[in-house]
């Protein structure tokens, strides 16, 4: 799914987006209600107020978990 609809389906059920690439494969981000997302790598947390690349915003392999 884009980004648009994971990130929708996460904040209703309250679960993280990630994407299936490889390099994704130990990443997600938790979505914040107030415009902040967290970045989590294997479970730690990484960095507050995650940014996008142009790449994720348009790629259709996004997941929620």
């Amino acid at each position: 799914m884009n980004i648009q609809e994971a990130t929708t389906t996460a904040l209703a059920s309250g679960k993280c987006i990630k994407r299936t690439t490889e390099i994704w494969k130990r990443c997600k981000v938790q979505l914040g209600k107030r415009n902040v997302c967290h970045l989590y790598i294997e479970g730690k947390f990484l960095v507050q107020g995650w940014q996008p690349q142009a790449e994720d915003l348009i790629a259709d392999d996004w997941v929620t978990e």
